[in-house]
């Protein structure tokens, strides 16, 4: 970069025609910088989102219930083969036990498997 300063000197306007120039692009800038003072904040804008948010959120709601109201009914349980299940994942009779009732193997199933060598 240079260290002197440029000579402006030979731009300098007359104090009145730079006023004019002045006057001049404020007037072509004035609608543009009223549009920007009117223009709307971010808050206003969210603000008139709010009707159709409110639409959107009571449409899924009602459909959401009708669809909880119709699917309700009582379904059919489907069997399960899982005398087939047991046999490919190759489980012992006393682990068979404990799944078909549901329940996990208490201190006396442990200790009698164990003993037993399952």
């Amino acid at each position: 970069m240079h260290e002197e300063r440029l000579d402006l000197s030979s731009i300098e306007l007359e104090p009145e025609r730079r006023e004019l120039l002045v006057a001049a692009i404020m007037a072509r800038a004035a609608s543009g910088l009223r549009a920007r003072r009117s223009a709307r904040g971010v808050l206003v804008l969210v603000g008139m989102w709010r009707r159709p948010v409110i639409a959107a959120s009571a449409l899924i709601t009602a459909a959401s219930v009708a669809a909880l109201l119709l699917g309700s009914g009582t379904a059919e349980a489907v069997p399960v083969a899982t005398a087939d299940l047991y046999d490919a994942l190759q489980l012992e009779q006393p682990v068979r036990e404990w799944l078909s009732e549901g329940r996990g193997p208490t201190m006396v199933d442990l200790v009698s498997a164990v003993e037993d060598g399952f």
